[in-house]
Formats: structure tokens, C-alpha cells, sequence
């Protein structure tokens, strides 16, 4: 295996030699765009709004990519998830409109989008006020007749479903007002998809800012918690996709680049301080934020690494359907292409979400003996009202150990970083990882995690576990250029992955 750079030093240099920046110019000039252009998507946005609806946008939001660093599986257990944000980012705009619709137009302007066809993919998509409203109704919790609670249905919304819940979330919350009879929304991303870097997170991250462009307090902490949470809520009731609440906590309020503002965060550096990137460190046991410092350095190069699949902006996953042939438009680029997991992990978020309300527990984390007191509450209930729709005692005896074992990587993989022990981070990377594959038992890319490091990686780990074929690369920044075009060269779409900032008004 490749070895870790000698050096025990996370922190950025600011006086990195200018051989290095050029290496890394010439790596991100011939593949995926590390960091988008800012002003250039904002336009773009607000001129394809104007072009699609005849006015100009009311309000215009743009937030970043995010990669999960490890523990992004167990937020739902009151676990630890390490989040980075990523240079490359998604705008969208808003006009209001009196109809009682919701109208997406969505495009994306990669590379990695654009190769077959050479024209940015885009897609069109709808829905109501009233049928966001049913769709609500229909993923309330009931018992039946025998008195057994009911399982919600799984949610199979499409794009304008999932924002349209959004902004229906934001009207229950009060945090728009309940008059609001429609909007026109245009999307652009210059994020690559199906690398399971958030595309989808980022949009519904900047769209729910957008509409706060008028709050006073749209910056501070306490409003883009509640923005973050909104997100993340109506992902789970709206979205056929599986959802990961620690990425719109970091898009929002994390951790950034150290070039720009972070709201929300409770260590946070002032902007334009100088100071170097960073990750966000969250944990749901007590829901902090904090900040550790970024383990992309003067001497460590990151990449995503994923293989092409047919690009799709819509979310219609209700069958799992991954054929290359079918281009019918879907939704979250973590799911489009993947292995037809998103449904199995959201079945084990309810059921960890089953047992915390069943003891009333704020999270699993903090209910002393957890998973024999689980277990135990388990085999009532099959006693009581059979195994229909719940788990086996060994598949939920096996989740929780992994939620345990994964939290605790993730806070020594925090501790390593904090104390600036580089080594220590690789082998709890790969010990997440295999324990993705063997004890979580989802789809971990393990032979492209494996190409990557016989090309060179120190550490590869997967992207986004069980909805993503895709893995998070480490290497040696000196071996960058040579890594990243070998896999070029094998046929992969890579992109540098370039510290970002948090999520920012147009």
C-alpha cells in the first residue's frame, strides 16, 4: 500500500511552493472543475430564470458540494459524521408565481454531464400545493385496527416534490408565510453528479436560504439550524431518495475553506482571517457543530472517483431501475445510479428512529446498553405483533454494533485530526470502510476503493455507501497529477476536491 506522506502536519501552508499550485492547476485542467466560478453561475442562473419565465429572480442562493469524511451512517443513533465541504457548487433562483405550482427547471453545466451530448443536461419538472399537501398527509405515522403502528409508505416524489416540500416545510414552520401560492424555480449545478458529493443536498441548502435572503438574522446560527433541519425533513417525507442530514448541517452552518464566513458555528473564524480549512465535526448526541482541521493539506491531495452512468436530474427511483438505457430524468445523484439501497438504509433510519421513541430517548447513543435493551424491546414486539414490516433480531443486532463501532472511529478519527496525528487517521479509514461492505452489508465500492489505492491512494473510502458508486481518494499531493490522469485514462470521472465554504446568498 502506498505510504502516508512523512509528515504529521494537517495544517495548510500559506507559503505552499509555487511548483505546487502549479501541479495542481494542471490536475484540475483536465478533469472535473475543483472550484466552481461563483459569479459565473449566479449569472448564468438568474439570465436561464429570466429566459424560462419572463421575469427576473426574486431570490438567489448558492451552496457547495459535501463528502463525507467517515460516519455519515450513523447520524440517526446519535452517532459522530465528519463532513467536509467541497469547491464546487449549485445556484438557485426564485420568482414567485399565483397558480398553486411549484416549477422546476434544472441543468447542470459539468463536465462530467456534458461529454456524451456536449450540452448541459436539463430537465423540467411540477407539482402542487395540494398534492405537497397529500403527500404530507400520507407519511403521517397511524396505528390500524389491531392497534399495531403503521409504516408510511416509502416517499417516491420527484424534484419539484422535493422542493416544493421544502418550501411546504418552511410554511408549516412559519418561516414563510402561509399565503405563498406557488414559485418558479431554476437550478443550476456545477456539481458532478453521482459522485456522492450532495449535489441534491446543496440545492435544497440554497433554495432554502434563498427564501430567507429577507430574515435579519440570515447569517446566524440559530435560523440556518432550523433551515438545515427543514431540509432535512422534507427529504425524508418528499424524496424517493435517502437523505443525510449532516450535509445540509455542514452546507449551511459548517466548517469552510477559511475564505469565507461560517455562520452558525460556535468556533467559527471571522471572514477573510486567514484562517486554514477546516471540517465539520457533528455529533447527534448532543447536536454541536464544531470545527477540526481539515486533513486536505500542503502534502495530501483528495479526489472523487467515480464510474460514468447515465446522468439524470429527476428522482423517480421507485424501482430501483439502474439500466443503462432508461433516461428518465431522477433526482439525487447519490441514488440515480447506484445499487437500489436507498430504501433498505431509510428502513433502518425508522427503525433506530422506532426504537428511540419507544424509550424515549433523545438518541440510542445516549440509552445505556443500547443494543441488548433494543434487541430486547425487538423480540416483544415480534411477540406482539409479528415480524411483518421489522427487522430480525440478528439484522438489528448487527446495525447497532456497526452504529457503535462507526461512532466510535469517527471520534477517534476527530481526536487524530485534532491533535495533528496524521498517521492514525488511515487505518480508521479503512476499517470504516470494510465495515461498510461486511458488517453494514451495503454496496462500498470496495474494487474501485482497491484500483485507486493500486494507482496510488494512500486511503480510499466510499463516497456514499449503499446510493453511490463512487469513493473519496487520498493521496500523496506529489503523485496527484499522475494518479488523477491514470484514472482518467481507466475510463473514471475524477474531481479534485478543493475545501469549500458554506452556503451564500447571490
Amino acid at each position: 500500500m502506498p505510504q502516508a506522506p512523512q509528515t504529521d502536519n494537517f495544517a495548510d501552508d500559506a507559503s505552499s511552493t509555487d511548483a505546487a499550485k502549479t501541479d495542481t492547476a494542471k490536475t484540475d485542467a483536465t478533469l472535473n472543475a475543483a472550484v466552481t466560478d461563483t459569479t459565473a453561475l449566479t449569472t448564468a442562473t438568474t439570465r436561464w430564470h429570466a429566459e424560462l419565465y419572463g421575469v427576473a429572480p426574486v431570490f438567489l442562493a448558492h451552496a457547495p458540494a459535501t463528502w463525507s469524511v467517515i460516519g455519515e451512517h450513523v447520524d440517526h443513533a446519535g452517532g459522530v459524521v465528519v463532513m467536509s465541504l467541497a469547491g464546487q457548487r449549485a445556484a438557485v433562483s426564485v420568482s414567485p408565481r399565483e397558480d398553486h405550482k411549484f416549477v422546476v427547471h434544472f441543468r447542470r453545466d459539468s463536465l462530467a454531464d456534458a461529454r456524451s451530448t456536449g450540452e448541459p443536461a436539463s430537465e423540467e419538472d411540477s407539482t402542487t400545493v395540494e398534492e405537497i399537501a397529500t403527500l404530507f398527509s400520507q407519511q403521517q405515522p397511524d396505528v390500524d385496527d389491531s392497534g399495531k403502528p403503521t409504516t408510511p409508505p416509502l416517499p417516491r416524489g420527484g424534484l419539484a416534490h422535493r422542493l416544493g416540500g421544502i418550501v411546504w416545510m418552511m410554511m408549516q414552520r412559519q418561516l414563510l408565510s402561509r399565503d405563498t401560492s406557488g414559485m418558479n424555480i431554476t437550478v443550476v449545478s456545477a456539481i458532478t453528479p453521482n459522485s456522492g458529493l450532495g449535489e441534491y443536498a446543496a440545492i435544497d441548502s440554497a433554495l432554502a436560504l434563498a427564501l430567507q435572503s429577507d430574515a435579519p438574522d440570515v447569517d446566524e446560527a440559530p435560523l440556518r439550524a432550523r433551515l438545515a433541519e427543514v431540509c432535512a425533513q422534507a427529504g425524508e417525507l418528499f424524496s424517493s431518495t435517502v437523505t443525510l442530514r449532516a450535509r445540509y448541517s455542514a452546507a449551511l452552518r459548517g466548517a469552510g475553506a477559511g475564505t469565507g464566513s461560517n455562520a452558525g458555528s460556535s468556533t467559527g473564524s471571522k471572514a477573510g482571517s486567514g484562517a486554514g480549512a477546516q471540517v465539520s465535526v457533528l455529533d447527534y448526541a448532543d447536536g454541536s457543530l464544531t470545527k477540526a482541521v481539515h486533513p486536505v493539506s500542503r502534502e495530501l491531495a483528495a479526489f472523487a472517483v467515480t464510474v460514468p452512468q447515465v446522468i439524470s436530474t429527476n428522482d423517480d427511483t421507485s424501482h430501483g431501475d439502474t439500466n443503462a438505457g432508461n433516461t428518465t430524468p431522477r433526482d439525487d445523484s447519490e441514488t440515480t445510479a447506484a445499487t437500489g439501497q436507498s430504501d433498505e438504509i431509510r428502513t433502518r433510519n425508522r427503525f433506530v428512529d422506532s426504537a428511540r421513541q419507544a424509550f424515549g430517548a433523545q438518541s440510542l447513543r445516549l440509552l445505556p446498553d443500547a443494543p441488548a435493551r433494543v434487541t430486547q424491546w425487538l423480540s416483544a414486539v415480534h411477540q406482539v405483533h409479528g415480524t411483518d414490516g421489522v427487522p430480525e433480531l440478528h439484522e438489528s443486532r448487527t446495525w447497532l454494533d456497526f452504529h457503535a463501532a462507526e461512532t466510535e472511529r469517527a471520534q477517534r478519527f476527530a481526536h487524530a485530526i485534532r491533535s495533528q496525528r496524521a498517521r492514525d487517521i488511515w487505518p480508521l479509514l479503512r476499517d470504516s470502510q470494510q465495515a461498510l461492505q461486511d458488517d453494514y452489508t451495503l454496496d462500498a465500492s470496495m474494487e474501485l476503493a482497491q484500483l485507486c489505492q493500486v494507482r496510488g491512494a494512500i486511503g480510499a473510502r466510499a463516497a456514499a455507501a449503499g446510493t453511490s458508486r463512487a469513493v473519496i481518494a487520498y493521496v500523496d499531493k506529489k503523485k496527484a497529477e499522475n494518479f488523477a490522469h491514470d484514472l482518467v485514462a481507466d475510463g473514471l470521472v475524477v474531481t479534485r476536491l478543493i475545501p469549500g465554504d458554506i452556503a451564500q446568498l447571490g
